[in-house]
């Protein structure tokens, strides 16, 4: 029995040797070809300085609500969009933002009230609580 365990032991670790090595060769590979190519790139998306001042800080919960808590209708989709983003996390947001600064038009959905997933605050009873603190720590 400690026979048989010690050769299927073997056996699995030269298998993950064996699909290690072959990774490792494609990623190789695939890299080297991808860096000697000499294919035009495309304008990169950050070629452009975008940044602007920030705006004063609107501290009225109303008011920031009017903006922030927009309900749903189809009367606001804009025709022609190139991607639709489903949910507003720090993933969705990222990837709306770089879609746009190549170029296209996005739009993101977010199902809860708020933008912002796991990084929005909600205040209850006075005090202010984070949804994704523990997420850092």
């Amino acid at each position: 029995v400690q026979s048989r365990r010690r050769s299927l032991s073997v056996a699995g670790d030269m298998a993950f040797l064996f699909v290690a090595c072959c990774v490792l060769v494609l990623g190789i590979v695939f890299f080297g070809y991808q860096r000697h190519t000499n294919k035009p790139r495309g304008k990169s998306p950050f070629a452009q300085d975008c940044r602007r001042a920030p705006a004063d800080y609107v501290s009225d919960h109303n008011e920031r609500d009017a903006v922030l808590k927009q309900g749903f209708s189809p009367s606001k989709v804009p025709d022609e969009l190139d991607a639709v983003i489903i949910g507003s996390g720090i993933g969705g947001l990222t990837t709306a933002v770089l879609l746009s600064r190549a170029g296209l038009k996005v739009l993101v959905i977010e199902q809860h009230d708020q933008a912002g997933g796991c990084c929005h605050t909600f205040y209850e009873k006075g005090f202010e609580f984070d949804t994704g603190i523990h997420y850092i720590g």
